[in-house]
């Protein structure tokens, strides 16, 4: 056990110092530093232009330097698989990081089920609270129940932490079922200068919807920005984006939170897309994590001990 959280930590100090390259590079880049003073530090052959942000793109996530060996370069599901029997939460995600003051919240649409009641307390702070009560209705394309934050809640304070708990009343007993929750947290104020920051120079370039979310992808994972992270990457999938890596990057999303359902559903779309593509790096990437998916919800269902 030790020395498999010690493989971990190296994984995830290595992820973080590329990361830090691949930020200070854009930086630079949207500064239009002179490459040629650079090029010792950076290996840039890259020009101060869209082209070489591109560059960046498709070099996000190359880099592996200490794969764990069951798991590869991602992390496994933290904390237990979602019960389908439940409401659990979808997002804001359990252990997160919020840039959004007033996040929308969604949750899993459990069978038999009236309404649900969505509350929501501050754990840190002056104790900020509210509590609503929602139909069964509205479902997603996942089986996802989703609400706006209510205009006449309080905001997310900077720094603060909250925990989210909902409950659903069954409709033959009118019992209330075991509850999903989760605990998350508004970013600080430097962080949320630094990542709206990030997101602005990332606006300047001319690039697709596609590429930008590309990068912001490894802004959102440095901060932990879970909900961000998938909400831009499910508009894309509403718009119809027809890239592997956008459905890839789903289901890792949706893996990590334990929700292997709506992971699997992505990482088949992955494989499709990619296949389609005839991108290679792409399709081993989603094939592999789509056994894997497979392999728990047997597990999990029974199928095989």
């Amino acid at each position: 056990m030790k020395d498999s959280n010690m493989a971990v930590m190296k994984r995830q100090i290595s992820t973080s110092l590329v990361l830090g390259l691949r930020l200070l590079v854009l930086t630079l880049t949207l500064a239009g530093t002179n490459w040629n003073q650079t090029r010792p530090l950076l290996l840039a052959e890259m020009m101060p232009n869209t082209s070489a942000v591109k560059v960046l793109i498709s070099q996000t996530e190359a880099s592996c330097p200490n794969p764990d060996p069951k798991y590869g370069c991602y992390e496994p599901p933290r904390g237990p698989i979602a019960n389908p029997n439940t409401p659990y939460i979808i997002s804001p995600s359990d252990e997160t990081n919020l840039l959004n003051d007033k996040p929308s919240i969604s949750w899993h649409a459990v069978p038999g089920v009236i309404n649900y009641t969505v509350r929501l307390t501050e754990i840190t702070g002056p104790g900020l609270g509210w509590e609503r009560t929602v139909d069964n209705t509205s479902k997603l394309e996942l089986g996802e129940i989703k609400m706006p934050y209510p205009n006449d809640a309080p905001a997310l304070q900077p720094g603060s932490k909250y925990k989210l708990i909902v409950e659903a009343r069954s409709q033959a007993t009118q019992k209330r079922r075991e509850a999903g929750t989760a605990q998350f947290r508004m970013l600080g104020k430097e962080d949320i200068q630094e990542v709206r920051a990030a997101i602005e120079k990332i606006d300047k370039f001319n690039l697709s919807k596609e590429e930008k979310a590309f990068l912001l992808s490894d802004v959102y994972k440095d901060k932990q920005l879970n909900a961000e992270m998938r909400e831009m990457l499910e508009a894309l999938v509403i718009e119809g984006s027809q890239k592997a890596k956008v459905y890839r990057l789903l289901g890792d999303v949706y893996w990590q939170q334990g929700l292997i359902d709506f992971a699997k559903v992505r990482y088949e779309t992955a494989v499709k897309f990619a296949t389609t593509a005839q991108d290679s790096k792409e399709l081993e990437v989603a094939q592999t994590r789509l056994n894997e998916t497979n392999e728990l919800l047997k597990k999990r269902d029974g199928v095989i001990p």
